[in-house]
């Protein structure tokens, strides 16, 4: 028995060890011809590299291009789903059960930001959320009209929240984070609905969240499946206006 241990021990070591190996070889390769191929590659290449990602993982990668910068060129937020790799965690913990109870939540949604003007491809930033749904991306004119600011929803079971992610000097920066929905499939069911208004203290304009209504689902149904269908009102929740010298969103009410 304990030959078999150590037999197994040294497995996962090896793993490990080719893990890290192919890692610095993709982070090697990235570097060296990073300007010479299709940009969807050089992504693949930083994706992998920055993630560890084997090469028989499944992963869905995303491209959203907008001006983020006001610099006339496109810039881009990538996203990352690793459900397989989730699923595969839970395996090798012995816990699919509880982690499929809990939609597989964790770090498994990633997204990548690259700068146009810097040429370069950031490290990952990492939503701990449901893998079963990918991020949402969207774009708005908030911080100018001049160029776009990022806007991500992730998901959290049968909730759904917003994360408001101007760049700011070279760097997603998150400003604000709001709930979209909760309680979808339950008895209390909240949504909101955003809207923009001239800034208050700022060039950003202030962001208005008010109460919406969201079509419920019955408990049987897939809320991870099902699209949500959210109705607008005119009642005002809060309004928040932007803070420059901590680059925050705050409300008064």
């Amino acid at each position: 028995m304990k030959k078999i241990g150590f037999y197994l021990i040294a497995l996962v070591l090896i793993s490990c060890s080719e893990e890290h190996e192919q890692s610095d070889f993709l982070e090697k390769m990235e570097d060296e011809i990073g300007e010479n191929i299709p940009f969807e590659e050089r992504v693949q290449l930083h994706v992998r590299s920055q993630l560890s990602i084997p090469g028989s993982e499944k992963h869905d990668i995303q491209i959203y291009k907008s001006d983020l910068t006001g610099d006339g060129v496109d810039d881009a937020i990538i996203t990352v789903n690793r459900l397989e790799h989730a699923i595969s965690r839970a395996q090798e913990k012995k816990a699919i059960a509880k982690s499929s109870e809990l939609d597989f939540w964790g770090a498994y949604n990633v997204v990548f930001y690259y700068d146009s003007e810097l040429d370069k491809l950031s490290p990952p930033l990492e939503f701990n959320s449901t893998p079963l749904r990918s991020l949402k991306i969207s774009f708005q004119n908030i911080s100018s009209t001049e160029y776009k600011d990022v806007i991500i929803d992730y998901p959290l079971r049968n909730s759904e929240f917003r994360i408001f992610l101007p760049i700011i000097n070279h760097a997603p920066t998150q400003v604000l984070q709001w709930q979209v929905y909760d309680g979808w499939g339950t008895d209390k069911v909240e949504a909101n609905c955003f809207s923009y208004d001239k800034g208050s203290f700022s060039p950003f304009k202030d962001i208005l969240i008010k109460k919406a209504h969201l079509k419920n689902i019955s408990k049987e149904e897939n809320y991870n499946t099902a699209t949500p269908e959210i109705t607008c009102t005119d009642e005002l929740v809060h309004r928040f206006f932007f803070n420059p010298k901590d680059n925050k969103y705050y409300t008064k009410k």
